[in-house]
């Protein structure tokens, strides 16, 4: 009799950033994902992808943004962050994509909706002292 092998089982939720976040141009932005259920639990997290606006952007243990042709049949350990940096203003809608140490896709998150914005320009000094129009006296010896 042979055993069945339990179903991968895992399910991937983005902790940050959150819905409605607004970040800076250029900033880069730890996107942190939480893996749950069977899979994760037995460490059999082979690869995470991270989609904006539906498009392979990132990927952690996952070669090149595919899936290995031969896996490497390892588990990545967790936490699970992969740093991103928004070259383009708008809004966007983030996803993870989890992947069993197969290769197999097993799920992908609920979108995270973000919004990216100019960063503040920077601060110009001025000039408070002395007041427009003053005369000022120099030692002229």
């Amino acid at each position: 009799m042979a055993l069945a092998t339990p179903a991968f089982g895992t399910d991937i939720t983005i902790s940050n950033p959150v819905a409605n976040d607004t970040i800076a141009l250029g900033t880069n932005v730890g996107v942190t994902f939480v893996a749950s259920g069977i899979g994760a639990a037995e460490e059999r997290v082979g690869g995470i992808v991270l989609l904006v606006d539906g498009d392979r952007i990132l990927s952690l243990g996952v070669v090149d943004g595919e899936v290995p042709e031969d896996p490497p049949n390892a588990a990545i350990p967790a936490p699970f962050e992969i740093t991103w940096t928004p070259q383009e203003v708008g809004t966007f809608s983030l996803t993870a994509r989890v992947f069993d140490i197969n290769g197999t896709s097993t799920a992908t998150s609920a979108a995270v909706l973000v919004t990216v914005a100019e960063g503040d320009e920077p601060d110009v000094p001025t000039i408070d002292s002395p007041a427009s129009g003053s005369i000022i006296l120099t030692n002229t010896t």
